[in-house]
């Protein structure tokens, strides 16, 4: 069965070598009907040759993004097995970004996204109507805090982990750079301004699940969320709009990369790794990606244009930004 890997994992259980993502998929794509098939021990009938398992190996690595592809393919931690893995294999690539309500930008007289820090806090106090209950910028703290934090830090070129001399990842906030985002994002939550002639503290509204409901009230101006299938498929491309998050300066940029992934549970059966393998296989292939796109070009999400295969947002509708707020 195929399952979704928890966060502290995002790998592969178990660490022989027969139960390494690259064997799997060597006995799925091999023409040979014996390497997927067990005796009534679980034990393989046949097991693929050294070459078939390169084979598969280097396909899988062709579905990593590079810069994903020191976190999948490493060694184990554990030490209980001397060689490389794919651990788990991408499904989706998460960037988190800037995610802002063109409705409520054109009514602040905001034209395009922000470029810099400074412009971001300028349009969060903008946006910002305590009236209206209506806040330029929604992040989401509690136990994620350092996860919002973290693209503050990356956009400053700041760094929170970096392997040592002995290869070993090591936390390495303690640096100029982060403290400069961090104090940003304090000015973010913090700093007094006046809103419609009255003192205002901060223009962020921090929360959890509540800051995406409230996005969609139109009660937030801006939030940082994955631009993802899911991500895409809920905004409205009339409504909503995203960019990258910004740096101190224009055209100075960084945040956080992820993926969502799938791997294989070393306690199933032998039938049943192969299912799963030949799952994860369909739903990383260009096949499945072509048949998102599609759905979500069907369904309004986007439009797609002719001969590049690129996909642009549908074209705005004026009327459809001036409509009364929900």
């Amino acid at each position: 069965m195929a399952r979704r890997a928890p966060a502290s994992e995002r790998r592969v259980r178990g660490t022989e070598r027969r139960n390494a993502s690259s064997d799997l998929l060597a006995r799925v794509l091999s023409k040979d009907e014996r390497e997927r098939q067990a005796d009534e021990h679980g034990k393989w009938l046949k097991d693929p040759s050294v070459v078939e398992v390169a084979a598969a190996l280097a396909k899988l690595k062709e579905r990593i993004p590079k810069a994903a592809l020191p976190a999948i393919y490493r060694d184990d931690d554990t030490g209980r097995s001397s060689e490389k893995h794919v651990w788990s294999l991408p499904t989706s690539t998460c960037v988190l970004v800037l995610v802002y309500r063109k409705d409520l930008f054109l009514e602040a007289g905001l034209h395009r996204p922000p470029r810099t820090w400074d412009e971001v806090l300028e349009y969060s106090k903008k946006l910002t109507i305590p009236s209206r209950k209506q806040y330029g910028m929604g992040l989401m703290t509690g136990g994620s805090a350092g996860w919002m934090a973290f693209s503050f830090m990356a956009s400053n070129g700041a760094k929170t982990v970096e392997q040592d001399a002995d290869g070993k990842w090591r936390v390495s906030y303690g640096s100029h750079k982060s403290a400069e985002a961090v104090y940003y994002l304090w000015r973010l939550l913090h700093e007094k301004f006046e809103a419609e002639g009255k003192p205002q503290k901060g223009s962020t509204l921090t929360g959890w699940e509540d800051i995406p409901i409230l996005y969609q009230q139109g009660k937030i101006g801006m939030r940082l969320d994955y631009l993802d299938d899911n991500v895409l498929a809920d905004l409205n491309p009339q409504r909503d709009g995203f960019a990258p998050f910004p740096g101190p300066v224009a055209g100075m940029s960084g945040g956080e990369l992820n993926c969502t992934m799938l791997s294989v549970y070393s306690g199933v059966s032998p039938a049943e790794k192969i299912g799963a393998m030949r799952l994860i296989w369909y739903l990383t292939s260009d096949e499945a990606a072509a048949l998102r796109t599609k759905i979500m070009v069907e369904n309004g999400r986007m439009v797609g244009t002719q001969g590049t295969g690129q996909l642009i947002p549908r074209k705005i509708d004026s009327a459809m930004l001036t409509r009364p707020r929900l």
